[in-house]
């Protein structure tokens, strides 16, 4: 038999809480106000039964054990209402951190804190760690009701490209100390063609012959030739109004809008705050 190091069963118990913690914390708001309204009910049954018991046999075993449970439900009601109906959908939230796209600022099985507030009040900024959905008309319903945790790298109004391993913002060239997992491994712009902004990486074989590619979703209605040019021949855009660009830190592990686009404002969520577990690298996110 195979005995696994203390270590590592302590941090796959860990990741296991942590998962179970962020599934509980995304219960859908019809669930937990189902539940509310369960546990109101039980609540009045009780009441209705205390009030119609002689005082003196309140304090007798089954109507004390009522008595708790009735307790109990307030409690739930009062902190689960508090916790779910005004913290979650207005002022904080956890996140369990599933993949390696973020790397190494934050780790696969990491739990941030995600401040719902700040991005009320104002707009996202540069480096800022944005919780968000990606654009649903690219990657489907399914895929674009996910949670995705990037580094906002673009603005409204930025040009943003990546040129021989560096990001260049606006012609000037970025220092990145966040990316420390290797650097990108193909160039890319963001090409405005009418009314549609298209995701443009630029390969290279090592024959100096450089080839444009973006998701087949984009290109539906060009034939070869129209591809190939507005790949490879359009001029890097701005980032247009209420539209922000995502890329994870770990740039050649990260499926980001290099891969589908463009983050319309109305699907972000939140900015990642702090990291809170695992607790040895607790420490606020930048």
């Amino acid at each position: 038999m195979q005995f696994l190091p203390s270590s590592l069963l302590a941090q796959t118990a860990l990741g296991g809480w942590t998962q179970t913690m962020d599934k509980f914390a995304r219960t859908p708001l019809s669930q937990v106000v189902m539940a509310i309204a369960a546990l109101t009910v039980i609540r009045i049954l009780i009441y209705l039964v205390q009030s119609k018991t002689d005082s003196h046999l309140l304090q007798s075993g089954p109507h004390k054990f009522a008595k708790f449970i009735s307790e109990t439900c307030d409690a739930i009601v009062y902190a689960g209402g508090f916790v779910f109906l005004l913290i979650r959908p207005f002022a904080f939230q956890t996140f369990f951190i599933p993949s390696e796209s973020m790397i190494p600022t934050l780790l696969i099985g990491d739990t941030i804190i995600a401040n719902k507030v700040v991005y009320r009040t104002g707009q996202p900024k540069v480096n800022d760690i944005v919780v968000f959905r990606p654009p649903a008309e690219i990657l489907g319903e399914k895929e674009g009701g996910v949670d995705y945790i990037k580094r906002c790298i673009g603005v409204p109004g930025d040009v943003v490209e990546l040129r021989q391993d560096s990001l260049y913002r606006n012609g000037i060239k970025i220092e990145e100390p966040y990316v420390k997992n290797g650097k990108s491994e193909f160039d890319f712009k963001l090409v405005k063609d009418g009314d549609r902004y298209i995701p443009v990486s630029i390969f290279d074989d090592k024959c100096n012959f450089k080839m444009g590619y973006t998701a087949p979703s984009f290109m539906v209605d060009y034939d070869d030739n129209e591809r190939q040019d507005l790949l490879m021949g359009g001029k890097p855009a701005a980032i247009p109004p209420d539209h922000f660009l995502m890329m994870g830190d770990n740039r050649n592990g990260s499926f980001d809008s290099r891969g589908w686009g463009i983050v319309p404002r109305r699907n972000i969520v939140a900015k990642s705050e702090f990291l809170f577990i695992p607790i040895p690298r607790m420490r606020k996110t930048e």
